[in-house]
């Protein structure tokens, strides 16, 4: 799990790991992927927001190299 502080423009202004996946690489990654990331804030309000992210890790999928995991 990755708890984000959000500002309200969407940005990620934190993110740690609130509970580990046992990995510490991983645990990396998705910090790092979060980070990333660019959020619609859920209010009009001026305060940074907290939002708890589930990471689910699917040892059994891995993307090839150079392909992408978006549909289009």
């Amino acid at each position: 799990m990755v708890l984000a502080t959000v500002h309200p423009d969407g940005q990620v202004a934190s993110a740690t790991i609130e509970k580990s996946s046992g990995y510490r690489q991983l645990d990396a990654d998705a910090v790092a992927t979060v980070k990333k990331w660019r959020f619609q804030p859920l209010s009009k309000k001026d305060a940074d927001q907290k939002i708890l992210i589930p990471v689910r890790l699917d040892p059994n999928h891995v993307p090839a190299v150079g392909s992408s995991s978006q549909a289009g």
